[in-house]
């Protein structure tokens, strides 16, 4: 136990130590540290920091409904973080937590969600309630102007999923007698959706398609169909992308996906966070665009 204790000890001081040394430390909070869309942002915050010579330091819950605010709370105590990057989990509950950081003049770069009442220096996103819009009428092309939808929604609070939950729900009602027969929310894990879809696709069967707006419900969904091998197979489009969701798009089950630039909004914001510390000027808002992949987008290019 001593050696254990000894080791921490040891590494807690070797922390210490290269964030002393370095110009700036960045400490960058993400929602969740399980997925791939995260650990792209990941790397785009460690490029920055070492092309701009500044010290990052990557800190978050595994899952997306832990709380972030003890993240928050150790990186603002140590009194050795300058600027905090941070992707909400919640639009209002980490308020007081980000107040406190705003208070103790640590710069704050919002990304991926929306916090409300909080007056933060830079936020870096995906428009996603235009994403959600887009997503819809990409699904509009596949299938028939009565057919039956599913939406599952991830976790209520999170903004960002939200968004594009109401984008793709207001857009896809403007086609002809579109009915939405689930609405509910089956987030925040794969596991979690993998099981809520297992009981819905056995108690309704008349399922044309599915509208995942996250990486975890849109694997959650696509190993549900997968395990049901139900005759009528729902198309699903879905958001972000992985090695499995891109088999998917080969097979034809899912039909699209959603793709944002996670690395690129890792990399802005750490580099957002610099230049606040250099006393630049910069953007209040950066949108980054997004772009719908299929299976041809796979393809090996000639």
């Amino acid at each position: 136990m001593q050696t254990i204790h000894n080791y921490l000890l040891l590494a807690l001081f070797s922390f210490i130590s290269s964030l002393q040394a370095a110009p700036y430390n960045i400490g960058v909070i993400p929602k969740s540290t399980a997925t791939k869309f995260w650990e792209e942002v990941r790397e785009g915050a460690k490029a920055a920091g070492e092309e701009l010579d500044a010290n990052v330091v990557w800190s978050g819950p595994r899952q997306e409904n832990q709380s972030q605010a003890g993240y928050i709370k150790r990186m603002i105590d140590s009194d050795l973080i300058n600027a905090i990057v941070i992707a909400p989990s919640h639009y209002l509950e980490l308020q007081p937590i980000l107040e406190e950081v705003i208070h103790r003049k640590i710069k704050l770069v919002i990304i991926d969600s929306a916090i409300n009442n909080v007056d933060y220096d830079s936020f870096i996103a995906t428009d996603n309630y235009q994403a959600g819009v887009e997503a819809a009428a990409f699904m509009a092309q596949f299938i028939d102007k009565d057919a039956n939808i599913s939406v599952i929604r991830f976790r209520k609070g999170n903004s960002s999923t939200e968004a594009r939950e109401n984008g793709f729900i207001s857009a896809i009602k403007k086609h002809t007698k579109i009915n939405i027969v689930f609405e509910g929310y089956f987030g925040p894990s794969t596991g979690s959706v993998y099981h809520e879809t297992i009981k819905l696709l056995g108690s309704q069967h008349d399922i044309d398609a599915f509208f995942t707006p996250s990486e975890a419900t849109t694997e959650g969904v696509l190993r549900a169909i997968y395990k049901m091998k139900n005759a009528k197979i729902p198309l699903i489009v879905g958001f972000d992308s992985n090695k499995f969701l891109e088999e998917g798009l080969k097979k034809n089950v899912l039909k699209g996906l959603v793709v944002q630039q996670p690395f690129k909004m890792g990399y802005l914001g750490v580099k957002t966070a610099i230049n606040l510390l250099k006393g630049k000027k910069v953007k209040k808002k950066i949108f980054l665009p997004i772009k719908v992949i299929t299976a041809k987008d796979l393809m090996p290019k000639e």
